[in-house]
Formats: C-alpha cells, sequence, structure tokens
C-alpha cells in the first residue's frame, strides 16, 4: 500500500483558491499598461521573415532555372530535376524543406541541383513562377 504524504496547509491560501473568475477582472484593471506584443513574440516573426528573404533571393539569384523530367539513374523511378538555383548549402537545404511542404512530396539535394520525387514538372513550373524566378525553362 502506498503512503499518503501529509497536507501542509499554506497561510492565506484558501481564500485565494476559493476566488471565482470574476474576481480576475478586477485584478485585471489594476495591471499597469503594457504593450501590444511582447518582446518575445516578434523575434519568430523577424526570423520568419529573414528566411523567407533568403528563400527568395534563391529564387530570384539564379540566371537561367531548368526544371526537367529523368529516370535514368534511379532504379526506374521518375524524378524532377531543378537546375540553376543559386544559394548556399543552408538556403538551398530550406528551399528543399519549403518544396517538399509545399508540393507535398519527397525531395532531395543532389549538389545544387533539387530532386522532386515523381513526376511535378507542371507543379514545380507554377511554384516557381509564383516565387518569381526570372527565366523558367521547361526542359525535356
Amino acid at each position: 500500500m502506498a503512503k499518503t504524504k501529509p497536507k501542509v496547509p499554506v497561510a492565506g491560501s484558501s481564500a485565494a483558491l476559493k476566488q471565482s473568475l470574476s474576481g480576475l477582472a478586477a485584478l485585471r484593471d489594476q495591471l499597469p499598461p503594457g504593450s501590444a506584443t511582447p518582446a518575445d513574440a516578434s523575434t519568430p516573426s523577424t526570423a520568419a521573415a529573414a528566411a523567407a528573404a533568403a528563400t527568395a533571393s534563391v529564387y530570384s539569384r539564379g540566371k537561367k532555372v531548368v526544371v526537367r523530367r529523368e529516370r535514368k539513374g534511379h532504379g526506374g523511378k521518375t524524378v524532377t530535376r531543378i537546375e540553376g538555383l543559386i544559394g548556399s548549402d543552408a538556403e538551398m537545404v530550406t528551399v528543399t524543406r519549403e518544396l517538399k511542404r509545399r508540393l507535398g512530396c519527397g525531395a532531395t539535394l543532389d549538389g545544387n541541383d533539387l530532386l522532386i520525387h515523381g513526376d511535378q514538372s507542371d507543379r514545380v513550373i507554377a511554384f516557381l513562377s509564383t516565387q518569381g524566378v526570372p527565366n523558367l525553362v521547361r526542359g525535356s
């Protein structure tokens, strides 16, 4: 049988625990005015804006972006290769994650090329055109 722990009374806590929620409104009115958004809440949105700016620049840096369908060298499976995006390794990983999330399919990074699993060329071209890729070419 388990031992029971003795309850230790805390001075003045019984009245505070029995207070209804309507009493909280009076306490809220006593608080000093504060800022509408806390400082910690603005940090993630700033980081998200910086990440969006970094990925947008990856789309606009390339002179020519080629989207082509391939089967050779992939075990008979069809992949869509995106060539011509220019960015650092971290930026390319971010772009790969974004494509995976937006298209709902698998994607891998092969050097500076992105491999999208399946024949997704129409969807990839539509996505890249909305991201502002200046010169988008459909390969074979």
